[in-house]
């Protein structure tokens, strides 16, 4: 995890990650057939993660806005500790199907779990056809735009981290009142 991290999944090789580990790449290959099946398991252990983090979370009797911006501080605080986040969304991006089979078995689910939280919170006067599940997805992926972004401007980031709660709410309350104007101011 902490190479792909750090070099991205392109500049990663498998005998740098034998090394990292004190075994030889042959070793390594035994474990793992390919380099995308070492990626897809390092990123179901990363989501694993999440989730143990965020379960206790999804399993309370919160509003929908407070489980929604608990989700996102939990995703925060997972993100400061190392860059898989970033560098699994990159990968996926990618267009070569780079990480596609965790996407498919660890990340979806999860997303799916907090969409399931979201909408049970939010109850019945939930709008049909609210875009939780496109919220979630968007904040997602903007905190890993966010990590590849910071390395550029820094400052930039910090301004967008300041209100990003705010942000959080306003996209939530969007999507549970389609028919509602909804602005956050810059």
């Amino acid at each position: 995890m902490r190479r792909f991290a750090a070099h991205g999944y392109a500049a990663t090789s498998l005998s740098e990650v034998a090394r990292d580990a004190g075994i030889t790449a042959p070793s390594l290959l035994y474990h793992f057939p390919s380099k995308d099946a070492l990626f897809n398991a390092v990123l179901r252990d990363v989501w694993g993660g999440v989730r143990e983090q965020l379960e206790p979370m999804l399993a309370q009797d919160l509003d929908a806005e407070t489980m929604l911006a608990a989700v996102v501080v939990g995703l925060s605080s997972y993100e400061r500790d190392a860059d898989p986040l970033g560098e699994m969304s990159a990968a996926l991006l990618g267009g070569a199907g780079t990480g596609a089979e965790a996407a498919r078995d660890t990340f979806l689910p999860l997303v799916d779990d907090f969409e399931t939280g979201i909408r049970r919170a939010a109850g019945p006067s939930l709008p049909k056809g609210a875009p939780i599940r496109e919220v979630l997805l968007y904040i997602i992926f903007a905190h890993a735009a966010q990590r590849q972004i910071r390395r550029l401007l820094p400052e930039e980031v910090d301004r967008v981290e300041a209100r990003e709660s705010e942000f959080v709410v306003t996209l939530l309350r969007a999507a549970l009142s389609p028919d509602a104007t909804v602005s956050a101011n810059p």
